[in-house]
């Protein structure tokens, strides 16, 4: 028994051009439009006269980006295509915290900054000697946030691990001092 045509999807077209006829067993694949990701099979199958199948069409565009405060984005669209960004601006006088760029992933932003008062921001924590911060650096930082240092192997911390950002200033950050070893020498000699 054969089949008709293969049918339409929405947002689908079929791999390859169609015959003329089907006969049962025979498979047409279906690949998405632009903006769009297969969910489940892409294939129907003639069985019987009838076609098996539904292949479906996710739709993996964003629309426009998150409002951000006091922010705008220059030449913003209505639609984006997955995996392709946005980059936010602050108006004058405002600061930008976070990352500038959002990115279309299936359908939803990533998070956007925002942009407030900047005045009393900082920025990188000081670097010290056989010492790093334990999270990942950011080149500006709120007021009131804070950073801890840890020291590299065989050094020990001296002051307050945890600096905070105020007006625009980091607190003293501590020091990596050598570590002092008795060391216990065998002469050979008893005493």
């Amino acid at each position: 028994m054969t089949c008709p045509r293969p049918p339409s999807y929405d947002n689908a077209t079929p791999v390859d051009q169609p015959k003329n006829s089907y006969k049962s067993g025979d498979h047409v694949a279906y690949r998405c439009q632009a903006h769009y990701q297969m969910d489940g099979p892409n294939v129907v199958e003639c069985r019987d006269g009838i076609w098996i199948g539904t292949p479906t069409c996710k739709d993996l565009s964003c629309g426009s980006p998150p409002t951000v405060q006091n922010a705008f984005i220059p030449k913003q669209k209505l639609r984006y295509r997955h995996e392709e960004t946005a980059h936010y601006e602050c108006r004058h006088p405002f600061g930008l915290f976070g990352n500038a760029v959002v990115t279309c992933f299936s359908g939803n932003w990533t998070d956007p900054p925002e942009c407030k008062e900047s005045t009393g921001k900082c920025g990188r924590p000081p670097a010290i000697d056989n010492g790093d911060i334990t999270t990942y650096p950011s080149s500006v930082y709120a007021p009131g946030s804070s950073v801890e240092y840890q020291c590299q192997a065989y050094y020990e911390l001296e002051g307050n691990r945890r600096i905070t950002c105020r007006d625009g200033q980091w607190s003293e950050p501590p020091k990596c001092l050598g570590k002092s070893f008795n060391v216990l020498v065998d002469t050979g000699k008893s005493v």
